[in-house]
């Protein structure tokens, strides 16, 4: 088993990015990428990080950095209160803090510490992780570009949840040519959580989309066809055609981006852009709309 992580890793540093791309394509949608006249959404998105790398990604990739660009696209009163900002992990002290707060890297995806009371955490457990976190390389394990030079740091932010003490809806808008295509949202992120797709006009999507590594759970997509209860759905939030305003004036300068947003108490947040969305390795079911929703981006 050693021998064959060292393989892999041995793989990843000497194989060039566009081939490890290739591979890391086809293992997921069992069919080589097209990236001479790339049709689909998800080649385009491989097509965009290979070809179509410019400066500003990376400050919007840097949820650091990206605060700034969004207080200057729709001002400030939609970002999360920033309590801290951390380089290094011995930095990391609980009395200056609040009792709740949430701990994210800046440089990544996935890399965020629920702290819903400081006193019941264990600060040299913490401090580990936020020396993990400060350590990864996310541009080599995603080949995504606007990664690759981000200075890492570990962000501490105003922790957001509702009456229930739970945190609120995590809504991905997936915009082409600044105009909202449909929204992914999924409810109770951190302990049961349940993905679902709608169209601006909160009608369920007939697809949904499969990410690779994914630790959410996806319903069979014939279930999800046939979910007409209310068990079944999300509820519209009420402030849906501000939150569909604020993703499309964030989406403005990208051909097709992610825009994720929070509505906590109908007052929006925002959580993050992402340019390339599992890096291209989304797969849509029906295989479909991954044709159609190419179809309406330009090359990226």
């Amino acid at each position: 088993m050693l021998h064959s992580f060292n393989y892999i890793l041995f793989l990843k540093k000497h194989l060039p990015m566009k081939l490890q791309l290739e591979i890391a394509y086809f293992k997921k949608h069992h069919k080589f990428v097209n990236l001479r006249n790339p049709k689909t959404l998800n080649e385009k998105i491989v097509s965009s990080m290979l070809y179509g790398y410019k400066p500003f990604h990376t400050t919007v990739a840097d949820k650091y950095l990206v605060r700034e660009y969004v207080q200057e696209k729709i001002g400030c009163q939609y970002l999360i209160p920033l309590i801290k900002v951390i380089d290094d992990a011995k930095d990391f002290t609980i009395d200056d803090l609040p009792k709740s707060f949430i701990i994210k890297s800046n440089n990544g995806s996935g890399n965020n510490k629920i702290v819903k009371n400081k006193n019941n955490i264990d600060i040299n457990e913490v401090r580990a992780l936020i020396n993990d976190w400060l350590s990864k390389d996310y541009y080599s394990s995603s080949y995504q570009p606007e990664y690759k030079d981000i200075k890492s740091k570990v962000l501490i932010e105003k922790l957001l949840f509702d009456s229930n003490g739970k945190v609120p809806n995590d809504y991905k808008f997936h915009c082409i040519k600044g105009k909202v295509e449909f929204i992914q949202i999924i409810e109770d992120r951190f302990e049961n959580p349940q993905t679902r797709f709608y169209y601006t006009d909160w009608k369920q999507c007939p697809f949904f989309l499969e990410p690779i590594g994914s630790h959410f759970t996806f319903k069979s997509f014939k279930e999800t066809m046939k979910s007409k209860h209310a068990i079944n759905r999300t509820d519209q939030p009420n402030n849906l055609n501000d939150m569909i305003d604020v993703a499309e004036r964030l989406a403005s300068d990208f051909d097709y981006v992610r825009i994720d947003l929070y509505s906590l108490h109908d007052v929006i947040y925002f959580g993050e852009i992402t340019l390339h969305p599992y890096g291209g390795m989304n797969r849509f079911v029906p295989e479909y709309f991954d044709l159609y929703y190419g179809g309406k981006c330009q090359s990226m």
